[in-house]
Formats: C-alpha cells, structure tokens, sequence
C-alpha cells in the first residue's frame, strides 16, 4: 500500500508545473512594440477625424486608406495575423 505522499507529493498535490518568469528585457521589448502601436493607432484616428471633419468631398478614398492603415497595427500586434503565415518563426 502506498501513503498520500508517495501518490501526491510532499504537500499532497502533487508538483505544481515550473513557468518560467520572462526576462525583463522581453517584457520591456513587448510594452515598447505596444506603445508604439497605440501611438500609431491614435495618430491614425486622429487624421481620420481631422479628414472626415474638414474635407466635405471625396473623402471616403482617403478615409479607407486610412482605416486600412490603422487595422494593419492592430492585425499584427494585438491579433497576431503574422503568424499564420510565419508559424516557426518567433518575434
């Protein structure tokens, strides 16, 4: 017959995985890469809204070039959509 520790552990349940921390230079990179999104995101809104508010004609062209701009950081950056095509490759 085997005892609660030999099955669990010594603290009963068991070994708990190991994660390792990231390294504070990988977390600065990701926080860096984020706030540079955000800032082209806000800068992109803003010309958006300074373009649909000033030019009354002809601005739907220039305001679908501007969305396209602004989908672009948040498809890569927040989605992720680089790494259906880039699957072994790591950032």
């Amino acid at each position: 017959m085997t005892t609660h520790e030999q099955t669990h552990g010594a603290n009963g349940h068991g070994q708990e995985p190991t994660h390792a921390a990231p390294s504070k230079a990988s977390y600065s990179k990701k926080q860096k890469v984020g706030l540079i999104a955000f800032a082209l995101l806000m800068v992109t809104e803003l010309v958006e809204y300074a373009v649909g508010s000033t030019i009354k004609h002809g601005t739907w062209p220039v305001l679908v070039v501007l969305a396209v701009l602004g989908a672009w950081p948040i498809l890569h950056y927040f989605m992720h959509m680089s790494q259906l095509w880039h699957k072994g490759e790591e950032e």
